[in-house]
């Protein structure tokens, strides 16, 4: 599957939700169950260059600020996870994926590690009929999307200066030469 394509699947419902402890294994209950999510984006800042003119081009070795968003249940279990500092969080899917070459569909799953800081809670969310919500927002810190076979397609670790593309990892000669 190519990367272009993941981007695509950036905000997802159906989703479960688990707390992760420092290791990043999940709980064995779920805090959220159906619910929405809108996974980091990956984003490269630009830079300026001058050749034979000016040209913007990506930064491959520095990333923009990610975000995660998704909705939580406002029942004690869920609003009692979000607790201060660095959290950790197992989101996972599943999408239809089509096939290049073939244009076959096939549900296939995914699976979401997120850690960083609560940055916001909007409070209640009510609709006629339904249950209350609460949508939280995480500034990452740490990002890794893994489909089913876990095979990782993003893995991207601010502290320890990590960040892998598709298996390339862009960071590693920098790490060596710091």
């Amino acid at each position: 599957m190519a990367l272009k394509e993941i981007d695509r699947f950036l905000t997802v419902a159906g989703v479960s939700i688990y707390k992760a402890d420092e290791k990043g294994i999940p709980e064995s209950f779920p805090i959220g169950i159906d619910e929405e999510c809108t996974l980091p984006s990956i984003s490269h800042p630009t830079m300026d260059v001058q050749l034979m003119g000016s040209a913007s081009i990506p930064n491959q070795t520095s990333l923009e600020d990610m975000e995660c968003t998704f909705t939580l249940p406002n029942d004690p279990k869920s609003i009692a996870a979000l607790k201060g500092g660095v959290q950790g969080f197992i989101i996972r899917h599943a999408v239809n994926v089509s096939e290049a070459q073939t244009g076959n569909v096939n549900l296939q799953g995914f699976t979401a590690t997120v850690s960083g800081f609560v940055s916001s809670k909007e409070g209640l969310s009510l609709s006629a009929g339904g249950e209350s919500k609460t949508t939280v927002t995480v500034k990452c810190i740490y990002y890794r999307l893994a489909d089913e076979n876990n095979n990782e397609l993003y893995c991207v670790d601010r502290p320890n200066g990590i960040l892998k593309i598709g298996g390339t990892d862009y960071r590693q000669k920098l790490r060596e030469l710091l």
